[in-house]
């Protein structure tokens, strides 16, 4: 089950990732970024088709490049959480308040739901609606993998602080969406480094309920 992770991808630090079946090159794109068009590189030189192109949530550094990648690959379904439509309606105007130009997105042509399958080739994914960053923010199980978006990070979540945001909400869904999973399990963050279900239950200091009291969280 090949994944492609691209790293620091855009003003904003983003991860992208591919997942792909090789036997049919069926390919889905997860979140493509600002400065993320040598993904569709990537895509072109492996022989890819791009059925798929899903944002874990609606704001603009994960999806500034959607209409990059639906007019590269028409047939590609965009999906993102409905809860998110708003967001994603002001993108441009997001990105101008942080000095970054972005385009607005094409209307999604599915969107993602809780519990949702979606095949890419032989493999399957599951949606996880993981609210909290924002109210459609979703996360990408497949195989020993979670590609959590801006929920979950390598010892850290994500802020709550704008719009739709609400930590508790967040906490709420990491508990009961992602730290049920194996311990093994592989997390793969929006931005920065991959870590595991289990090192995040023993050292994500989020995750502590006394933490969280002390930064009055709780």
């Amino acid at each position: 089950m090949p994944i492609q992770l691209f790293t620091d991808v855009g003003p904003l630090a983003n991860n992208v990732y591919v997942v792909y079946d090789e036997p049919s090159n069926a390919a889905l794109l997860v979140d493509p970024a600002m400065q993320s068009e040598p993904v569709w590189d990537f895509i072109q030189e492996r022989g890819l088709r791009l059925e798929h192109i899903i944002n874990t949530h609606g704001h603009f550094d994960h999806t500034a490049n959607n209409a990059y990648f639906k007019e590269r690959a028409p047939a590609a379904r965009l999906m993102y959480h409905p809860d998110d439509q708003a967001i994603i309606d002001n993108l441009v105007s997001t990105g101008q308040r942080f000095g970054l130009k972005a385009t607005p997105s094409p209307p999604a042509d599915a969107h993602l739901q809780d519990g949702l399958t979606i095949a890419v080739g032989a493999i399957e994914l599951t949606v996880a609606h993981t609210p909290g960053h924002t109210p459609g923010g979703c996360t990408l199980l497949l195989g020993g993998v979670a590609i959590t978006g801006d929920t979950l990070f390598q010892n850290s979540v994500g802020r709550c602080d704008l719009p739709g945001g609400s930590m508790a909400r967040l906490l709420d869904s990491i508990r009961a969406r992602l730290l049920v999973l194996p311990d093994e399990t592989l997390v793969c963050p929006g931005h920065g480094a991959t870590s595991d279900i289990g090192a995040e239950k023993e050292h994500n200091p989020f995750l502590n309920e006394a933490t969280l009291r002390k930064m009055g969280l709780l």
